[in-house]
């Protein structure tokens, strides 16, 4: 008891700090915190943020308002089940903050100023660091193979997600094909948490290779000071799909392109796109750059959006529960920004997004239409950084698994570069 004490007394301490010492700069000077009389330290068992705070007795118009800054300022799908989340409430039993374990550096504290607004202020997190290492082959599938190797599952997802620009998981990957990943886990420390919890770990993928029927692909996650960040092969080129064909963090797949027996009307009908099963609120991201050219209703789409991306392809968001702020016809878009959330509107027997692929305005199967790639290359000082920056992730390798670091270095034609 007292040390549940101790701990909740911790958490509002903290988010009190962390308001004074950014409020000047953050936050609008006619907003203040109302002081808090409840602290409720609570684990995210849910799949969604929606479900989350309404459980937790959020008012319901106060929750869009909230999410729309969580996703702001970090992505609510990477939440995971049994993340710890801090909850303020005032004497009026309303929600005067909340503190959430965001990136690799920062917790993301939300506060309710005097004017009822909420607003964002990002804080600094300690981490323990460490560098992992490791190296296995496929078995059954190359994600249960990870997991066995204990490998986490944020991990797991990125590694698949980077590869997925260049390999085709289903049809090149088989028994026997190597992988490796060289990752750095953060860990937030004991004294921060009561106890450093792999549901609070922000682990994030430095290197990472797959050898698919032979041939050895390999990439290195870098950033420029610029700010171009993401994965490099090792000649410094991010291949990309100018269309990301998931663009929700889904479970699973519930309905493929093509003839099906519709789950409503009970008799055959063709299905022109792909159906993502996801909770209730689950923010739904453009799949490419382009412009909105229809945001409404459309009968039994529900709520539907439509970008056009090219003169060639365009995508298409159905059963939405709402639409993200500020968005009409004509809105342009970036690639993965969240456009609207996951819902259950029109002819839906629940909650999942209706995903559509369209080649001069045709529905084509989003799994299996080759789309255009976006190819970028590193030049000057970037590339010769890069360069440095793959010398040394080879070396993290050799001292943490013997002489495999100059293996992999032979093996991709890098030599060593020395810093000026």
């Amino acid at each position: 008891m007292h040390k549940n004490f101790i701990t909740l007394l911790f958490a509002l301490l903290l988010s009190l700090t962390a308001f004074n010492a950014q409020a000047a700069r953050q936050i609008p000077l006619d907003q203040t915190i109302t002081p808090t009389w409840e602290t409720k330290t609570t684990f995210f068992m849910h799949d969604d943020i929606y479900h989350f705070l309404k459980d937790a007795g959020v008012k319901t118009n106060e929750i869009a308002n909230i999410s729309d800054l969580i996703e702001k300022y970090t992505d609510s799908s990477n939440l995971r089940i049994g993340q710890r989340i801090s909850l303020n409430f005032n004497e009026d039993n309303q929600l005067a903050s909340i503190i959430i374990p965001s990136d690799s550096v920062t917790d993301l504290t939300i506060v309710r100023g005097s004017n009822g607004k909420f607003d964002a202020v990002p804080v600094d997190t300690p981490y323990i660091r460490n560098i992992v290492y490791k190296k296995g082959k496929v078995k059954s599938s190359l994600i249960k193979s990870a997991f066995k190797m204990d490998v986490p599952k944020p991990i797991v997802y990125h590694y698949t997600k980077a590869f997925d620009q260049v390999v085709n998981f289903r049809r090149d990957i088989i028994a026997n094909d190597e992988f490796e990943i060289l990752y750095e886990e953060k860990i937030p420390r004991v004294e921060y948490l009561d106890k450093a919890s792999s549901s609070f770990r922000q682990d994030s993928i430095l290197y990472a290779s797959i050898t698919a029927k032979g041939d050895k692909k390999e990439l290195f996650y870098f950033a420029t000071p610029s700010g171009e960040k993401g994965f490099f092969d090792q000649t410094g080129e991010k291949v990309q799909r100018t269309i990301n064909v998931h663009p929700v963090n889904a479970r699973r797949i519930s309905s493929y392109f093509g003839w099906r027996k519709h789950p409503i009307f009970k008799r055959k009908i063709f299905h022109s796109g792909v159906d993502f099963a996801a909770p209730h609120g689950t923010p739904v991201r453009a799949a490419g750059g382009g412009e909105i050219a229809y945001i409404g209703w459309n009968k039994g789409y529900g709520k539907y959006i439509k970008i056009r991306h090219n003169y060639t392809y365009s995508t298409a968001y159905g059963h939405l529960s709402r639409f993200a702020k500020s968005l009409k016809r004509g809105s342009t878009i970036k690639k993965g920004q969240v456009i609207a959330y996951v819902g259950s509107t029109g002819y839906s027997t629940g909650p999942h997004l209706h995903f559509e692929l369209k080649k001069h305005d045709k529905a084509v199967n989003p799994l299996k239409t080759k789309v255009p790639k976006t190819v970028e290359k590193l030049k000057g000082k970037d590339l010769e950084n890069f360069k440095l920056a793959t010398v040394a992730v080879f070396s993290q390798v050799a001292q943490l698994n013997g002489s495999e670091g100059k293996k992999l270095a032979k093996e991709s034609g890098l030599q060593t570069v020395q810093a000026k």
